[in-house]
């Protein structure tokens, strides 16, 4: 696996958020940007919150709240993009290419994982 050094204490962050949970390998969860921290600061993660609105049309565009209520909009961060911001920040290069969300999301967090043992 090739890397690049990177900041200790952003690699520490990682790892922290990884032990808690937050390195998923989730490629379809939208995540309000609370779910990172405190690993990762509001400066950090600013290019990744958009606004998601939901299509009440069809389940599947459909945004639901922790509760599991449909929600018509929220600020959120798409994991998978989160993953690969991480992925950027740690200098990781290689790493298997998918075409599904899921399969790209569970790679990148393996490869996440790799670098930081």
């Amino acid at each position: 696996m090739a890397t690049q050094p990177v900041a200790d204490d952003f690699r520490t962050r990682v790892k922290q958020a990884s032990e808690a949970g937050v390195i998923t390998g989730d490629g379809h969860g939208l995540y309000s940007p609370e779910f990172y921290a405190p690993h990762f600061t509001a400066e950090e993660l600013a290019g990744l919150v958009h606004k998601y609105e939901s299509d009440p049309s069809s389940w599947k565009s459909t945004i639901y709240d922790a509760n599991g209520n449909a929600v018509t909009e929220m600020e959120a961060i798409y994991n998978l993009d989160f993953l690969y911001w991480v992925v950027r920040q740690l200098n990781i290069t290689e790493y298997g290419y998918y075409n599904g969300r899921g399969s790209q999301a569970q790679e990148l967090a393996r490869v996440i994982t790799e670098a930081l043992a």
